[in-house]
């Protein structure tokens, strides 16, 4: 069997109102969709993020740069096609959309080969769990939301949920504590502040949240002050979560020896399944968790999901819980939360069957 062709498109979704985060205001998702096809009739699915949180220029890149490294040759050879068009982006130093445009590549091959050998990816990595805990994932409420969609959160099972924090500072404290009083003190409850605190005031307002008993803090800082994270990890009490915007194992290996957080969100938009399978076996070893961040589409989240499957120590999947048709509609049989939990997509590759009259009405290029 052989690659016979690589085709890649831009899918799109304009929201009906501002998703909003302390670092941007989405009206818009796109994602770059992978398709890897075979001289037998088998295709492989993958995608990563377009704009506003990556680039649509990764299309070109994957086109120009990946496709002619890829056709030919035997889609089993996953680690050998990894390093060969990792080796392209590692001798001319470029690494962030480069590592995008190969994350999407890269999950597209283990889609390929799991349908191939008709085995999910994760029994194909050595699979640990079928299912996992979920938690709601919310954009930036304002406090007045707080108790419709903390309510909610309840209502569909859910046994913890993260909020976005730091946009506004002076409300912080008001969203938390709102957001604690209506799940009660069971539920989880993470903030997540999207880099929105200087360091100079981070450790007072960790330890200011502290009486609400959060499972994690989430990127307080500027997410390359490793000298930052280390020392607010040593002042304060609460969890600190940390990595969805690195992008190479290398750049994790810095994160843990320097015992910047405690929590590790690799996310395989960036190197795809098998970087991150890299630096998820890295964190568990050195003795810290592993939580793949994951707020992108029905793709990704598969993808996700294969990973975890095959993680003994990671505890919990993110759902986003705005309305996008690139996470829900493009796929036919989307996971749900039934009881708190999510269950790991069984069927071959990622599991996952494109709704292709939705893939279409979404595809802008």
């Amino acid at each position: 069997m052989k690659i016979t062709d690589v085709q890649v498109n831009i899918l799109s979704y304009q929201f009906s109102q501002p998703v909003v985060f302390a670092h941007l205001a989405m009206t818009e998702r796109r994602i770059v969709m992978v398709r890897i096809h075979t001289d037998e009739g088998l295709f492989g699915i993958g995608d990563t993020d377009a704009e506003p949180t990556g680039d649509s220029l990764i299309k070109e890149l994957i086109l120009k740069n990946l496709k002619p490294l890829l056709i030919g040759e035997s889609p089993l050879n996953i680690g050998r096609l990894w390093e060969k068009l990792c080796a392209r982006q590692r001798s001319m130093c470029r690494y962030a959309l480069e590592s995008y445009a190969l994350g999407a590549v890269d999950i597209a091959l283990w889609d390929l080969l799991g349908k191939i050998l008709n085995q999910p990816i994760a029994v194909l990595l050595g699979r640990h769990r079928t299912e996992v805990p979920a938690y709601a994932s919310w954009s930036y409420l304002p406090p007045e939301s707080i108790p419709e969609k903390m309510e909610q959160t309840l209502r569909e099972g859910f046994t913890a949920t993260k909020i976005r924090i730091g946009l506004n500072n002076d409300l912080d404290m008001k969203i938390v504590r709102t957001a604690r009083e209506v799940l009660g003190e069971t539920v989880g409850l993470m903030v997540d502040v999207n880099a929105g605190w200087t360091k100079t005031e981070a450790v007072q307002r960790a330890r200011r949240l502290e009486a609400y008993q959060l499972d994690w803090i989430e990127e307080p800082i500027d997410p390359l002050d490793l000298s930052g994270y280390r020392h607010l990890r040593s002042k304060i009490g609460t969890p600190i979560a940390t990595g969805e915007h690195h992008y190479a194992k290398e750049q994790f290996r810095d994160l843990v020896l320097n015992e910047c957080a405690d929590i590790y969100q690799p996310d395989p938009r960036a190197g795809g399944i098998s970087e991150c399978r890299k630096i998820i076996d890295f964190v568990n070893t050195c003795g810290f968790v592993a939580i793949p961040h994951c707020y992108g589409s029905a793709i990704k989240g598969a993808a996700t999901l294969q990973l975890i499957g095959a993680a003994a120590k990671t505890r919990s999947f993110e759902l986003n819980m705005n309305a996008d048709p690139l996470r829900t509609a493009i796929v036919t049989d989307p996971p749900e939360v039934k009881n708190g939990k999510i269950t790991i997509p069984d069927k071959p590759g990622l599991g996952i069957t494109l709704d292709e009259a939705q893939v279409k009405r979404h595809t802008v290029g």
